[in-house]
């Protein structure tokens, strides 16, 4: 776990840094006190006390007499992190978007500009939906050799944080039609934020699943609006999904 969360922390503060050079600090300037504290709150809950809660006090706790006890090859435990839990959560992201659910995610999709701080913004209850963190911390108990997984963990976490910057390759270079052969890239990304057509690219490693299920969408151009207006309050953006989705409906 120390080595996950030093690789995720480096990552971070790399791509922080990346964004800083880029756009300048008026990316994070612009963003308001409210949205500083909800994007702070919204790292902390996802990037600390969930995990530490789930695997320590929960799974752990529980499942003590099983720990380290499930072999399997390196390669497995990888494509179990990058490639199946990404199809689970392009199926829930995607659910996360229709009527009933969309009060789970609108907190996310208020951003204005995208920056590697808002990866983790949504309320309180979102981050409990997620396939990664329930079954992350499964895994890491479970398994004997968890290094594949833990590689695994940070790549996903990489192009999470990644999938929300403005750090890309100019889209008609071969660099970045590589890129987007199988992965989300940020621009990708920037689309399904688009004010006007957000029901598409709902992958977050792998671009294969929209392309699958026909939601991709990738045209080498940014969009010209991000982000919906939210009017409700805090606490109704933290702690009350259904009734933020009434009140911006």
């Amino acid at each position: 776990m120390d080595l996950k969360f030093s690789l995720e922390f480096l990552i971070f503060t790399i791509l922080v840094v990346l964004t800083i050079l880029i756009e300048g600090f008026r990316i994070f300037k612009d963003k308001g006190s409210e949205n500083w504290f909800i994007d702070l709150f919204s790292l902390f809950m996802q990037g600390t006390a969930v995990p530490i809660i789930q695997s320590y006090f929960v799974l752990l706790f529980f499942l003590k007499p099983y720990e380290g006890t499930l072999e399997l090859p390196g390669w497995l435990a990888f494509l179990i992190n990058f490639v199946f839990l990404d199809f689970i959560y392009f199926h829930i992201h995607r659910g996360l978007h229709k009527k009933g659910f969309w009060g789970f995610h609108l907190l996310h999709h208020s951003a204005q500009k995208m920056d590697v701080i808002t990866t983790s913004r949504n309320s309180f209850w979102t981050t409990f939906l997620m396939p990664y963190i329930w079954v992350n911390g499964l895994m890491l108990v479970l398994l004997n050799d968890k290094s594949w997984y833990i590689f695994a963990i940070s790549l996903t976490a990489m192009l999470d944080l990644w999938r929300h910057s403005p750090i890309y390759p100019d889209p008609s270079t071969k660099a970045y039609k590589l890129l987007s052969l199988i992965l989300i890239t940020p621009l990708d990304h920037a689309w399904h934020h688009s004010s006007g057509k957000n029901n598409i690219n709902f992958g977050a490693n792998l671009n294969i699943w929209d392309r699958l299920y026909k939601s991709y969408y990738a045209p080498l151009i940014k969009p010209s609006r991000l982000g919906f207006q939210i009017k409700s309050s805090l606490m109704t953006k933290l702690f009350f999904p259904l009734k933020l989705e009434r009140e911006n409906s």
